[in-house]
């Protein structure tokens, strides 16, 4: 596994690439530990004891295009404005509305969590399939922005923690 692992320079560069933005110190100190925890973090990825969890909320603002949350969430907010609106005019008309919008507003949630779950699900195969080439700097990419937090029986890492705290179950913040 270590020999294909790239030199921590090349990491970094990569992660910067696809972050599309010069990272802080934290950031920095974050990568260096992902780097070197790599073979465990991998081998536990590989093993099916560390699991990618997916805020979704974070990711259906930084990836709209990754699901349709979004129009269920203007129909949801259409639903409650023109029911609340319509509830003194007809009163049957507001309450199906509203009960649109809640409706809307459950499908939306589900939307989230499923989005969430595949999105997790793909990090995973891509750090088992390319983890030399990307898999590990997009780990490393949505870790950083706080999208992807890392959880195992041991204990669990998100930003702005040490990834390495999904292995030794520590809780530590990476300082300023």
């Amino acid at each position: 596994m270590s020999s294909n692992k790239p030199n921590l320079k090349t990491f970094e560069d990569s992660v910067r690439e696809q972050f599309g933005q010069t990272l802080n110190q934290r950031a920095q100190v974050a990568i260096r530990d992902l780097h070197r925890n790599w073979e465990e973090i991998y081998t536990r990825v590989k093993s099916d004891e560390v699991k990618f969890e997916v805020n979704a909320t974070i990711l259906n603002h930084k990836f709209p295009h990754l699901g349709r949350a979004g129009l269920w969430a203007k129909l949801r907010n259409l639903c409650f404005l023109l029911g609340g609106g319509l509830l003194f005019v007809s009163a049957w008309v507001g309450v199906l509305l509203i009960g649109l919008g809640l409706a809307s507003f459950a499908f939306q949630k589900q939307i989230f969590l499923r989005d969430s779950v595949r999105f997790g699900e793909s990090m995973t195969q891509k750090v088992l399939s390319e983890p030399f080439s990307s898999g590990m700097a997009e780990v490393a990419v949505h870790y950083i922005s706080g999208t992807v937090a890392m959880m195992s029986a041991k204990g669990s890492s998100r930003w702005p923690q040490y990834p390495s705290c999904v292995l030794t179950g520590q809780e530590r913040m990476i300082a300023y």
